[in-house]
């Protein structure tokens, strides 16, 4: 019963992060760099990566366009 609610409530929370950033490898990284060829094991799954979570807008871009 619980379970549906939490897969609810995951989809949100990335969806608000995917909304509100941008993600970017880190500086001297770049997306050709990175590898996200699944690592074969229990289960398939993507190699660790390091991200930057840069902000899509800032607050005053945010107050200029309210007003």
């Amino acid at each position: 019963p619980g379970e549906s609610l939490a897969r609810m409530e995951l989809y949100l929370f990335l969806a608000t992060l995917l909304q509100h950033f941008r993600f970017s490898p880190p500086p001297g990284v770049s997306e050709e760099e990175l590898d996200v060829t699944p690592q074969v094991g229990f289960s398939l799954s993507p190699p660790a990566h390091k991200l930057c979570a840069v902000p899509r807008y800032v607050r005053e871009e945010v107050e200029r366009l309210r007003n």
